[in-house]
């Protein structure tokens, strides 16, 4: 027998009371993750695709234009094998949208800006000039534009 009063024995072992030492974490259900892979020889070699359980895989067959969805539970229970068409999506215009055809850009000729030119010249020009009150004076007001 030990003896654990003498001090050049190591420490004698710790109890605790703990009822359960060596505790069993829960457990936990896979998360359901997405594979993709490719088949050849169509529906059934997508049902004959082994699937483990608590996945889902995208099966896309590189022979036909056709995709399958196999899924199993966390309990292995598979569901229906799902298929898909691919189908090329074609953008309809819609009449709310104007379509970029329709739509003409205006320019403006050299013509159209001289005449807007002169006209803003022209406008600044009688703005500068010294406007009188009623009477007779210079008001320092702002113009009337």
């Amino acid at each position: 027998m030990a003896n654990y009063t003498n001090p050049y024995l190591p420490y004698p072992p710790q109890f605790y009371n703990n009822p359960n030492p060596f505790p069993i974490p829960p457990v936990q259900a896979p998360q359901d993750t997405l594979e993709v892979r490719f088949i050849q020889g169509g529906s059934n070699s997508a049902k004959a695709y082994p699937v483990m359980p608590g996945r889902t895989v995208l099966l896309m067959d590189s022979e036909e234009s056709k995709f399958y969805l196999k899924k199993m539970d966390t309990y292995g229970v598979p569901s229906p094998l799902r298929e898909f068409n691919y189908t090329e999506v074609f953008e309809t215009p819609s009449n709310d949208i104007p379509v970029a055809t329709e739509v003409k850009p205006e320019y403006v000729t050299k013509d159209d800006f001289n005449a807007f030119a002169d006209k803003m010249i022209n406008m600044l020009s009688e703005q500068r000039k010294p406007r009188f009150d009623k009477k007779g004076g210079q008001r320092n007001a702002e113009s009337d534009l």
